[in-house]
């Protein structure tokens, strides 16, 4: 915007911010995809549906559709976009889950870890008794083939 108008303020931070906001909070299936709807939104301030993943939230899509307003005046101030932030988030916030586990589930976690890493401990075991196997059985070969052809073939090469 300011190459565009000259004017360089808090107000063509706002609107690289709202290209920002377009940009983080719209899923895109492919790099075409997201430089058209950012252009679609830097020139016609059309948000994209895609928007917030598709959740319905008028407050915040208004607020990212003013902040590409053409006149800087009537863009909204960083206090306004900060409230409706986190307006919108503790709204959304319940049904978002949380991803921090409480000590019940931490508890449950450190179990399955203890299981996790008893199972590698086993398979690794049994995976150094296959190899005693295959190694003495290519040691019985090797022996069966040079009695048979005075010759054997070295299986710790294959």
């Amino acid at each position: 915007e300011d190459s565009i108008l000259a004017i360089y303020g808090v107000e063509a931070d706002i609107f690289s911010l709202g290209v920002i906001f377009v940009e983080v909070f719209t899923p895109f299936a492919t790099g075409m995809e997201r430089c058209i709807c950012i252009d679609k939104y830097r020139t016609k301030g059309l948000v994209p549906k895609g928007f917030l993943n598709g959740i319905s939230c008028p407050e915040l899509t208004s607020v990212v559709e003013r902040m590409r307003s053409i006149n800087p005046v009537e863009r909204p101030s960083l206090n306004d976009i900060k409230k409706c932030v986190e307006n919108t988030r503790s709204l959304y916030s319940k049904s978002i889950p949380q991803k921090i586990p409480g000590p019940a589930k931490q508890a449950e976690n450190k179990l399955k870890e203890e299981d996790i890493h008893s199972e590698i401990v086993k398979l690794k075991e049994e995976l150094k008794a296959k190899d005693r196997i295959i190694k003495e059985q290519r040691l019985m070969i090797e022996k069966l083939e040079y009695r048979l052809f005075g010759s054997c073939i070295s299986y710790d090469k294959v």
